[in-house]
């Protein structure tokens, strides 16, 4: 990002940095984050939701991450020496805060536009902050901003051009997106402080296993540091014996315990089947056995606690000694929520962006049409030889009309009442209107899903299926089917494209992370794989209700 900056910024050392600004006295936010991986993320977001990003390390205030800047603030406000000021009036006022430790701060600029930061804070240490905003809480005063275009010589045209592209959006959405990014970053930051520590143990161990030939006294100093290391970690550890399939724990820590709300004793007798929903016990034991091949695994599984409460955890394991995994797990729930949240906001713009189109521009459509065929009907009396033209005119708008009314019913479906069946077949029916390529439906069984939010998740699920089958497989033919399996069905999305390559690539793109997140938060799987006639079929598998089976037969 060029031409950006912040005040009181630079580049700052770790030797500058006192210890209260460094974890453990010696980390600071770059030993912790992966800037890259990061910034990553913070491009998508931007991409998804239109607001900028800014990290910046504390207190040394460098630039870490920019993703997303409005021309609004680059090519003018911040470009100029005499509007300069106005937007470091705002920077000193977000520092003053963010030195204060207040959770969200938002600020209307001397521009006249608003931004908010929030501190980064790794085990009471303020580390970092991150910013976003370059918004309007409000739709935008022209008058306001062409005086101040005037007032600092902005090439006026173009300024309103570029205040016009800035999203309006509500303060609670800015201090949502204030608090995902804050979040987020807080839980990357911990993640890279517990692979330090883990690393850090690592070492440790492998420097005992060293001096084990020397003495026994030796090997039992070195499993006492582990040990502790391992108490102190904050995230759960556990072993598992391998042999017998029945993945029983034989050693946790305290972290592990205390998520879980057994006592160490009570853990110990309990195995992996025990603690994760019914449902995936049969991924997870597929899984522990991919570990046991001396493969690593990470994965997320939703795990019971022993007074029932379920929660998400990211797992990571694999094989230490022969019979023996070892495991960390992290409680993800909130993480989700977050996701969740941010999801929630953008379908929300959809619906608003589908309705609005509906409601307004349809409208205008609709009376230009009317227009138009009172127009040829009047020509055709004074003056025969136009009157072709005026009826084009209205051709031309009745087409227009159509094609956004099939738009906006793609954002804004309205035949979820039908069932998922019925709105699976409305789906085939645009695409093969829309993308001009062939959809089919194999649909031999009525699933009877009840839950509307549910429904709205699959539908989108084939909807991104179908537009990766056409946009990067080249698909000209789609089939969906329902295909059923006593408590549960699958949906599967099968094209003739060119196919997906595997094993799929971490760092997938922002739609098939949609797509894994929304099977996901239905309780659901989401598989992609080759075709067996080659293109991709991509299959999720939900379990049913109990009112919800069995399946009826359709003719």
């Amino acid at each position: 990002m060029k031409n950006v900056s912040f005040s009181g910024g630079g580049r700052e050392t770790k030797g500058a940095v006192d210890a209260e600004h460094l974890v453990d006295g010696k980390y600071s936010i770059k030993d912790l984050v992966d800037i890259n991986r990061l910034r990553t993320l913070f491009e998508d977001f931007s991409k998804t939701t239109g607001f900028t990003t800014g990290f910046l390390s504390y207190p040394g205030l460098e630039i870490l991450i920019a993703t997303g800047w409005r021309d609004a603030c680059t090519k003018y406000h911040r470009a100029c020496p005499a509007s300069m000021e106005a937007c470091k009036e705002s920077n000193i006022y977000l520092t003053h805060c963010l030195k204060n430790l207040k959770e969200l701060s938002i600020k209307p600029c001397g521009n006249g536009l608003v931004d908010g930061a929030t501190p980064v804070i790794i085990r009471g240490k303020h580390l970092a902050c991150v910013s976003t905003g370059q918004v309007l809480l409000e739709p935008p005063d022209w008058a306001y901003f062409e005086m101040q275009a005037i007032k600092y010589g902005y090439d006026v045209k173009l300024y309103l051009a570029a205040i016009k592209e800035l999203p309006v959006v509500t303060e609670k959405q800015l201090k949502q997106a204030l608090r995902y990014l804050g979040n987020l970053t807080a839980f990357i930051a911990e993640e890279g402080l517990n692979a330090l520590y883990v690393r850090m143990s690592a070492e440790l161990i492998r420097e005992e296993n060293k001096r084990r030939k020397k003495s026994e006294q030796a090997l039992r100093k070195s499993e006492a540091r582990y040990q502790a290391l391992v108490e102190q970690a904050p995230d759960g550890l556990f072993v598992i014996d391998s042999q017998g399939g029945r993945f029983g724990f034989i050693d946790v820590n305290s972290a592990t315990c205390q998520m879980f709300g057994y006592s160490r004793e009570e853990l110990l007798r309990l195995s992996i089947s025990d603690v994760v929903m019914t449902e995936e016990t049969l991924r997870a034991s597929s899984e522990m056995t991919i570990a046991k091949s001396g493969e690593s695994v990470f994965t997320q599984w939703q795990l019971l606690r022993k007074d029932g409460s379920v929660f998400f955890g990211e797992v990571r394991a694999r094989e230490i000694s022969e019979g023996r995994i070892q495991g960390f797990i992290r409680d993800i729930t909130e993480c989700k929520r977050l996701e969740r949240e941010v999801l929630e906001i953008g379908g929300h713009e959809v619906r608003r962006i589908g309705q609005e189109l509906h409601d307004d521009i349809c409208q205008w459509l609709a009376g230009t049409s009317m227009l138009a065929a009172a127009l040829a009907k009047d020509l055709a009396k004074e003056s025969p030889a136009n009157a072709p033209r005026a009826q084009e005119i209205e051709d031309y708008t009745k087409h227009t009309l159509e094609a956004l009314r099939r738009v906006t019913h793609g954002l804004v479906p309205a035949v979820f009442d039908e069932g998922l069946v019925g709105a699976l077949r409305e789906l085939a029916a645009n695409v093969e209107e829309i993308l001009n390529i062939r959809c089919r439906c194999e649909f031999r069984y009525e699933v009877r899903v009840r839950d509307q939010n549910t429904i709205l998740h699959l539908y989108r699920i084939a909807q991104e299926a179908i537009s990766n089958a056409v946009r990067h497989g080249g698909a000209k033919e789609v089939t969906l089917l329902l295909l059923p399996n006593k408590d549960r069905f699958s949906m599967m999305i099968r094209d003739d494209g060119c196919g997906i390559s595997q094993p799929l690539p971490q760092t997938s793109g922002m739609g098939l992370r949609t797509m894994r997140y929304r099977a996901g938060s239905i309780g659901a799987t989401l598989e992609i794989c080759p075709g067996a006639k080659g293109g991709t079929e991509v299959v999720c598998t939900i379990p049913l209700k109990p009112e919800e089976c069995p399946l009826n037969g359709l003719a």
